[in-house]
């Protein structure tokens, strides 16, 4: 028999389409793992795990399992698990650490008023059969028997966005669960529902709306008709981008509004030609990758080699050319400034050259003279030989 949820009621409210493609044709996609599912998640387990077993509750009221005992066992899963999340900085980590701690304290200050008073049931679980046509179902955090035998439902919310009493009267999460408490779990009347904020250890209730359940109960009935009536013809499931859920939606490359964003590979594309490319590219960069290194050691060289034979430090301008060694260094500067002009080898000062021009000849002088532009300024000094 088919099973509807409130979460599948919601799905179809927000898109028909995206329901269709979820439910019907059965396209599942992975949607991304937070920080934030982690923290809901772990905090679910731990409410439901305090009161696991009675053992529990009494070694907290004997104080052989502390509050702090509780913290320290939170936070060591919490760090296993939030490791998963490769993207997560330590910081953002410490930060969800931070709120579900405090979640953990507020939950032990709300029990500790109700002297631990173990709930009937924690994660449970229904199933209602409607008029033979379909099943509901779902799964209610938690079903209290208050003191004066009045029935509670709790659903916890870690997010800090709050909702009001009146919102916990329509709300149509908590209206199915009270409907399925009432015909399937207990078949005792519900008082109230609503919502145990952890993190700001607020209670928001109220008493629970039979018009709300109608409602609920002539939407999935609707919903399951228009089902039955277009079948698996996609044409007449309707796309509704303008929910405001389309951001998020993991079915959006399906969506004839936004399939025009999405890349579709071609069936008769040229694989082995694209194959080919990047391999001759790859060959390209690794031999411009030994073309650099052997132009390095070659521009190192060449630096030792004027290093070594005074080239680059001559103080003494006034040397006549006969004392300045086997190399002239103008004529080597014409040579060199074609390596990135000659700037990693010869340092031209330009107020040494002007006090010492009369020490060169007419074409040198020429040479150093052309040598400045306004963007560049070069100097030359000499030292003489020992």
């Amino acid at each position: 028999m088919k099973t509807y949820t409130v979460s599948k009621l919601n799905e179809w409210n927000q898109c028909q389409l995206k329901y269709y493609s979820h439910h019907l044709e059965r396209e599942f996609w992975e949607s991304e793992t937070t920080l934030e599912n982690i923290l809901g998640r772990l905090i679910h387990t731990f409410f439901k795990n305090f009161y696991a077993k009675s053992e529990t509750t009494l070694q907290f009221k004997k104080g052989i399992i502390t509050l702090d005992d509780w913290k320290n066992s939170f936070a060591d899963k919490w760090q296993e698990e939030a490791a998963v999340i490769e993207i997560a900085t330590a910081k953002d980590i410490a930060i969800k650490l931070d709120k579900g701690l405090l979640c953990l304290e507020n939950f032990h200050k709300r029990e500790q008023k109700r002297d631990f008073k173990l709930p009937l049931f924690t994660e449970k679980s229904f199933s209602v059969n409607i008029d033979g046509l379909f099943k509901i179902k779902g799964s209610i955090d938690r079903i209290d028997e208050e003191l004066d035998g009045t029935i509670t439902i709790i659903d916890y919310k870690i997010t800090d966005y709050l909702k009001t009493a009146q919102q916990a009267q329509s709300d149509a999460q908590l209206a199915v669960y009270a409907y399925g408490c009432e015909q399937d779990i207990l078949h005792r009347k519900v008082n109230k529902v609503g919502w145990f904020y952890p993190t700001k250890q607020l209670d928001v209730f109220n008493e629970p709306s039979t018009e709300a359940q109608s409602e609920i109960l002539s939407a999935l009935l609707e919903m399951d008709t228009a089902i039955e009536n277009r079948g698996l013809n996609k044409n007449l499931y309707k796309y509704s981008p303008s929910t405001g859920f389309c951001d998020f939606c993991g079915y959006r490359s399906k969506c004839p509004e936004y399939t025009h964003e999405y890349w579709h590979e071609k069936e008769n594309s040229n694989k082995d030609e694209i194959k080919e490319m990047v391999e001759r590219a790859y060959k390209l960069n690794e031999q411009k990758k030994e073309i650099e290194t052997e132009l390095t050691e070659l521009k190192n060289q060449i630096k030792s080699f004027m290093l070594e034979n005074n080239v680059m430090n001559l103080e003494n301008a006034k040397l006549q050319p006969q004392e300045r060694g086997n190399y002239a260094p103008i004529g080597l500067w014409e040579i060199i400034r074609q390596l990135d002009n000659g700037h990693d080898f010869i340092d031209i000062k330009k107020l040494a050259l002007k006090e010492n021009l009369e020490s060169f000849s007419l074409e040198e002088q020429k040479i150093i003279n052309n040598s400045y532009t306004p963007k560049t300024i070069y100097s030359l000094t000499w030292k003489k030989l020992k």
